[in-house]
């Protein structure tokens, strides 16, 4: 059981309450649709794998690795494409997709669930459909292992694994997860039956007739409010007179005291738990009503604890007599043998409890989210008892009060490193109505001479308690670094290209040799000097060293519309000055006067600046660009990704020699064979 955390001075109360509970466990069995909020009596197992079957990971076609080549390097494989796989008619139980056959390709959408025998996904960016319009065949081009890119059937949960343990109350996110693995039932433990009971000589219902120095009552309609907001249910509010003692004879005390004592039995039959509250806390009223409880219990005894805190300082337990004879039962342990090593017994009490809150509105509201939290929680029998406390920084100076420690209503403000605060609401005197209308927790403010500085470590209390923390947390020992430029580093840009522009030209020229359907048509001879002129003086600019050493081997890809890296097409000279001339003409028609984009550190926040000369295009406007023109922390020729409807301007790589290398890499399959080697 984990142990929490709370305020010191609450320890002694918090000791006491589980004598409150007067009965063993019950449970009962329920649909998992109305299981939230319940606490569970028994382990929660799954039903059903989760997921229920493998699934693609990304977008890509689902295959048999036994269907492709095993040999590194070797010329690409092709696989047949079979979409009629995916028709709905086709499907069968689970409902995975109906096994492939050998030699066969399916695509597959991220998330979707494969056929029985598929074993892996090769993604879009490294297989080629071939007869494009029908995709009729795929070309995986790289080996890949067995469960590449496949997410394994029961990869988060498998049949039978404990989803969720003995005495833990159900949110709505683990109502989520049971139904997602299967559950369709389980059992939990019986809820208590609660009453709300306000008595008062000065307050009265809200709609009553009232004397003139009567007030409404707030207290019981906000005790059944937030009791319904923890999940039970509260029929109507008992609003009782308490005996009157004003000019009455002894034998008139005595039968005003015994029918009142009459009406609390009877509610004692009707209810398990009953909160009462509508007296004072005053010395005068200490055992008057609802303050004394001697009558409700089997003994004389009335269990009044006290609080060393401010509002909310006392609070009143009793337990009813035996409403039924009370029982006994017994479990037995047995071994493999079917002998008896050990016995348990659990005594069952039919008894109800009462909880008195006395206190103007703020004690109340206190004492309800501080201690009949608890109490609710003893009585379903949750494992780790709440309320769940945390810790936290103040957010300003605090004063403190040398004898009483204080709950002050508060919120959660943020600081400058952007970190929760706890910030004490004003004017939070008992009587005052409206102390906790704007508040998100409750902070626990310790006795002290002076008072707290601002960043002193105390306990708060969050008045939502479904969504309590995991563990208790700790305040940040040390301020988080704030990154004030937008810049996204990766990994490439910070390292050198392992290949100079001949090298990763050479590696690729090779690998085409034994796959020359990966990239059809291959790559156009070396560009001259002349056409290189031609360019910069059309773009009134000087193109990168590295760009120039890559004209000089390849002027571009032969078929412009065809795939090369990624989905794009490699332009020549010609489709360079064509996609830049279709942006010098849109930037001429004053198209983007005005208009800025996101860019990543290093880009300037233009839509389009005509030193963005276009290297690559996929056929739908938009463009890798070698930068001409970066702004400060850029690098002169940086591969930059220009998108022709959206704002964003990514920084792809430091040159274009650092993006080449990538792409032969990736492509080739030098960078996983460079990997393995690094893990090996």
């Amino acid at each position: 059981m984990q142990k929490l955390q709370f305020p010191a001075w609450l320890k002694a109360a918090y000791g006491r309450c589980p004598d409150a509970i007067p009965r063993g466990l019950q449970s009962e069995t329920i649909a998992v649709e109305d299981a939230c909020t319940r606490v569970t009596s028994e382990p929660v197992r799954a039903c059903n794998a989760v997921p229920p079957w493998s699934v693609a990971a990304r977008n890509g076609y689902a295959f048999r690795t036994e269907d492709t080549n095993p040999v590194p390097g070797s010329r690409p494989s092709k696989l047949n494409s079979d979409s009629d796989l995916l028709a709905p008619g086709r499907r069968i139980d689970d409902p995975r997709i109906e096994p492939l056959e050998p030699g066969t390709a399916i695509g597959m959408n991220a998330y979707g669930p494969l056929p029985v025998n598929a074993d892996a996904v090769v993604p879009d960016d490294i297989a080629t459909a071939l007869d494009a319009i029908q995709y009729k065949r795929v070309l995986v081009r790289r080996l890949l292992p067995r469960g590449a890119n496949v997410i394994q059937k029961a990869s988060e949960y498998a049949a039978g694994d404990v989803l969720l343990q003995k005495g833990q109350r159900i949110t709505p996110e683990r109502q989520a997860v049971l139904i997602a693995a299967g559950v369709r039932e389980l059992k939990v433990s019986k809820r208590p039956r609660i009453g709300v009971v306000v008595s008062s000589y000065e307050r009265c219902a809200p709609l009553g007739s009232r004397s003139c120095w009567q007030t409404p009552d707030a207290c019981g309609p906000y005790i059944r409010t937030l009791i319904e907001q923890w999940g039970f249910e509260v029929a109507q509010i008992e609003y009782i007179s308490p005996p009157s003692r004003a000019g009455s004879t002894p034998q008139a005390l005595h039968e005003a005291e015994i029918s009142y004592r009459r009406r609390m039995i009877e509610l004692a039959q009707r209810y398990d738990l009953i909160i009462g509250s509508g007296m004072l806390s005053t010395e005068s009223h200490r055992r008057v009503g609802l303050n004394g409880l001697s009558w409700f219990a089997a003994s004389s005894s009335n269990d009044e604890i006290n609080i060393s805190q401010g509002p909310g300082s006392r609070f009143n337990l009793a337990v009813s007599r035996d409403r039924s004879p009370p029982r006994t039962e017994k479990f037995e342990v047995k071994d493999a043998t079917g002998r008896v090593r050990e016995s348990h017994s659990i005594h069952h009490f039919d008894r109800a409890t009462f909880v008195n809150l006395p206190g103007f509105l703020s004690s109340v509201t206190v004492l309800m989210h501080v201690l009949v939290r608890r109490i609710i929680d003893l009585y379903e029998f949750v494992e780790t008892p709440g309320p769940c406390w945390e810790i936290g920084e103040l957010a300003r100076d605090v004063e403190c009060d040398r004898k009483t420690n204080l709950m002050q209503w508060a919120k959660i403000v943020w600081g400058p490193r952007g970190e929760p605060l706890i910030d004490p609401l004003p004017d939070q005197e008992p009587h005052r109505v409206s102390a906790f209308l704007d508040a998100d927790v409750i902070a626990a403010i310790p006795v002290c001479r002076g008072g707290l500085a601002a960043g002193s470590r105390i306990h708060f209390l969050r008045l939502d308690p479904m969504r309590q923390p995991a563990a208790p947390n700790c305040a940040i020992p040390q301020p988080i670094e704030i990154i004030t430029e937008a810049h996204h580093s990766t990994e490439f840009e910070s390292m050198q290209p392992q290949m100079n522009i001949a090298q990763s030209w050479s590696c690729l020229n090779a690998w085409l040799q034994s796959m020359p359907d990966a990239i059809p048509g291959g790559f156009r001879a070396a560009a001259s000097d002349d056409d290189i002129h031609v360019l910069e003086a059309a773009i009134s600019a000087k193109l990168p060293a590295d760009f120039t050493a890559s004209l000089k081997t390849h002027n571009g890809q032969v078929d412009q519309d065809g795939v090369c890296f990624e989905g794009e097409s490699l332009l020549n000279i010609k489709g360079i000055l064509s996609e830049w001339t279709c942006w010098r003409d849109v930037i001429a028609n004053d198209e983007f006067e005005g208009i800025t984009s996101d860019p990543d550190g290093g880009v300037k926040d233009d839509w389009y600046n005509l030193k963005w000369i276009p290297i690559t295009r996929n056929g739908m406007g938009d463009s890798l660009c070698l930068d001409l023109d970066p702004a400060p922390g850029g690098t002169f020729g940086q591969v930059i990704r220009v998108w022709h409807d959206d704002e964003r301007r990514e920084r792809v790589a430091a040159s274009f020699e650092a993006w080449l290398c990538r792409m032969v890499m990736d492509i080739t399959g030098l960078e996983e064979q460079k990997e393995q080697k690094e893990q090996e």
